[in-house]
């Protein structure tokens, strides 16, 4: 195993997912996939260490690809249980706790292609999940998602509200908050002041982030944008306070959102 993969590029997307299983069992993923998705996982390389393998997901020669490199197990992800969007289901719960290895996958050069991208890995995280993996940890948002949820998830891959609620979360001071996750689909971040309490800026942040991904760009600075009843003008940022959990995060800018 190995504690240090190779870099990646800022807009990719990386997963790790908790497993049970050993190195051997990389096949269940290609196996599984098919039977959920009735797309091919198809291997592109042969594994060098310390990669397990090398996927093409669906038969387009020119179709995304994930690679998968397996890693020590963290048994600090248990410390993010009590904080994940959706509660764990007991059993899910002791399977992470117990988990023997991770197994870190990743696609890259998103932003040539988001959309279509982040759809592919949810398919790929689902498949991960209905052959048995508890839980899926997110680097680029600090996200802990139980199988569960991304099980329900895809069921709605297709929408774009859906890959927001997977891929992007928040951080804040007493005064900002901020996005994380959209420096993976190529894009910038995005702030705003909390000034009508926390969960009015987090979902003004979410509503707009989903609009950046829907149209696979960014919100034009220097300009104003309709949120429900609210003009907001957006401004190149930063303001707000840098995200030092992540640092790759805002490698394509930051924009800031005022009424």
């Amino acid at each position: 195993m190995t504690t240090d993969p190779p870099p990646v590029p800022p807009d990719s997307f990386v997963a790790l997912i908790p497993v049970v299983w050993d190195s051997s069992e990389i096949s269940v993923l290609s196996e599984v996939h098919p039977q959920v998705w009735a797309e091919l996982l198809v291997p592109v390389d042969p594994p060098t260490h310390p990669t397990l393998g090398a996927f093409r997901v669906g038969e387009d020669p020119d179709g995304p690809s994930i690679t998968i490199i397996e890693d020590e197990p963290l048994p600090q992800l248990a410390d993010l249980l009590d904080h994940a969007r959706q509660p764990f289901l007991p059993a899910e719960a002791l399977q992470l706790r117990n988990h023997s290895s991770l197994w870190r996958i990743t696609l890259t050069d998103v932003r040539h292609a988001p959309l279509a991208r982040a759809r592919a890995f949810l398919r790929v995280l689902s498949t991960a999940c209905e052959a048995g993996a508890p839980a899926v940890f997110l680097p680029s948002s600090l996200q802990l998602h139980p199988a569960s949820l991304v099980r329900h998830l895809a069921t709605e891959h297709r929408q774009p509200q859906t890959l927001t609620n997977l891929f992007v979360s928040a951080f804040n001071d007493d005064d900002w908050m901020v996005s994380r996750g959209l420096t993976a689909f190529g894009l910038p971040e995005l702030e705003t002041p909390i000034v009508q309490g926390l969960n009015a800026a987090f979902f003004r942040l979410m509503d707009l982030s989903c609009a950046m991904i829907a149209q696979e760009s960014p919100l034009s600075p220097d300009r104003s944008v309709q949120l429900g009843p609210d003009l907001l003008t957006v401004e190149t940022g930063p303001l707000g306070p840098p995200d030092t959990g992540i640092p790759v995060n805002g490698s394509f800018g930051r924009l800031t959102l005022r009424d």
